[in-house]
């Protein structure tokens, strides 16, 4: 801001954000403190340490393509991530939900590909899916 004004929360706290550029998600900066550059102006100084979930246990499940909803994975308060390879002919509709259907859906996987959940925040609830046809299958890894 030219005025030398820096964003404020709610809470009155200096508020930054960067973007990942290969998610386009918008990660929160910590604003350790202000401080006044040589020209006067006032400087965020921002701690740049980002920390990823880290996990040492994986455990991997198939779930057959259906054109009904089909649970992926149950809500777990433990997961770090996870990721999902459609294996099928078919589109899988795949929600962050306990049910998914082909109108109501969180992204598109297309046959014989892959999708990985952000893990900025890392989603926890029930992941569901649809298919629009029911052949092959999900093959999907989670962390905790």
């Amino acid at each position: 801001m030219s005025n030398g004004n820096l964003p404020r929360d709610d809470n009155g706290v200096p508020a930054l954000g960067a973007m990942n550029d290969a998610t386009g998600q918008i990660l929160p900066l910590h604003v350790g403190a202000i401080v006044i550059g040589a020209d006067g102006k006032s400087y965020a100084k921002v701690d740049t340490t980002i920390t990823s979930p880290v996990s040492a246990t994986a455990a991997i499940t198939s779930v057959a393509a259906s054109i009904t909803s089909e649970v992926l994975l149950v809500a777990n308060s433990a997961r770090k991530g996870s990721y999902f390879f459609n294996e099928s002919t078919a589109i899988m509709y795949l929600a962050l939900a306990a049910t998914a259907t082909i109108l109501a859906y969180t992204v598109q996987v297309p046959a014989n590909s892959f999708y990985e959940l952000p893990t900025t925040p890392v989603y926890t609830g029930a992941i569901s899916a649809i298919w629009s046809a029911a052949n092959g299958s999900a093959r999907i890894t989670e962390m905790s």
